[in-house]
């Protein structure tokens, strides 16, 4: 069987000690901010989307999640080891590319998951960014080689260091959902009404 084009991770393992309660449950108007990245994956066309949970797992799995979920059991081990542990369950024979997306970053676009895929193949790039007015943010989207990079990085290796030597392209989108990083209180509860 073909290995997909295209599969998504969200990263929801954090503590969201700032937002005063999970990230993940906090409201982008109708949705919830996981609900946003999950369904921003899948309109992005992401096949297969997992969910990377921790410290508020069990109320996010009472509320229900469309995706594969995993478990973060080490939250002291780093984003590092949420990412990898995200990668792991990916589909037999892997994929081509893998989205990567921050439960903070509810704004973020389905054309920018779309573009940054898209430009990843068109250059044979490893990782692709998206910038803003010449800013980096979120989401990424990783090539096989970055996967086996991430999934072969030990402590004390970072996202960022993992991913510093690979062949990287950015993409200017027209997203400033890329850079909305909501970690406080007041970001979350500004949003609650849709941005």
């Amino acid at each position: 069987m073909e290995a997909p084009r295209l599969v998504g991770v969200v990263l929801a393992a954090g503590r969201s000690t700032r937002a005063g309660g999970p990230k993940a449950l906090a409201r982008y108007g109708q949705a919830t901010f996981l609900e946003r990245a999950v369904a921003t994956l899948r309109e992005g066309g992401c096949a297969q989307v997992t969910v990377v949970l921790g410290a508020h797992g069990p109320a996010i799995r009472a509320r229900g999640v469309d995706a594969q979920l995993v478990e973060n059991t080490d939250l002291e081990a780093g984003m590092l080891h949420s990412l990898q542990l995200g990668l792991e369950p990916l589909p037999a024979g892997g994929a081509q590319g893998v989205a990567v997306c921050l439960v903070d970053h509810p704004a973020v676009q389905a054309t920018t998951v779309r573009e940054l895929a898209g430009r990843l193949w068109a250059t044979g790039a490893e990782v692709a960014f998206p910038t803003y007015r010449g800013l980096r943010g979120h989401p990424f989207v990783l090539a096989p080689a970055a996967v086996a990079a991430v999934l072969a990085a030990a402590p004390p290796a970072t996202v960022r260091t993992a991913l510093a030597g690979l062949a990287a392209c950015t993409v200017e989108v027209d997203d400033p959902g890329v850079l909305q990083d909501l970690d406080l209180r007041e970001d979350v509860e500004r949003v609650a009404g849709g941005g």
